[in-house]
């Protein structure tokens, strides 16, 4: 009775992987990381153009963030102990994305447009502060106090 069961069952698997390997061609799709987050801690006297160099930015990249966001926020005041967060695309390698916590409540993102809407070769940034997403949660606690100190 139970070889019986375990025959049944072993069927049963063997006609669901058939029916999976039909219906998937036997290709699964996961998805793959698109881009890679680097890090870069800010020490003491360190300038943004030493960080940026460090994480492997090219210098006319550098110059261009730099004239970018002087508008916006001035990148020769970030604070040691901070960092500053480099995202880079997988596919090219190029980065993307650059994001530095101001203070508390607003952060400084500079990105890249997309290629597709600029000339062949060009790259242009977009700069901006924006504020801090942050979820607020209020809990209210009662309590009767039974004794005191004094």
């Amino acid at each position: 009775m139970i070889k019986r069961f375990i025959i049944v069952g072993l069927i049963l698997v063997a006609a669901a992987i058939f029916i999976f390997i039909a219906l998937y061609g036997g290709r699964l799709s996961i998805n793959q990381p698109t881009e890679k987050l680097v890090k870069a801690l800010i020490n003491p006297g360190t300038t943004f153009s030493q960080l940026a160099g460090e994480t492997g930015l090219a210098t006319d990249t550098i110059t261009a963030i730099l004239e970018n966001s002087k508008n916006v926020y001035d990148l020769a005041s970030i604070r040691s102990g901070r960092e500053l967060a480099f995202v880079f695309s997988l596919a090219d390698g190029a980065v993307k994305k650059i994001v530095y916590q101001i203070d508390s409540e607003k952060e400084f993102i500079v990105e890249r447009l997309p290629e597709s809407d600029l000339p062949a070769g060009d790259q242009e940034w977009q700069s901006k502060i924006q504020i801090i997403p942050y979820e607020i949660k209020e809990k209210t606690v009662e309590s009767e106090i039974q004794a005191s100190l004094y």
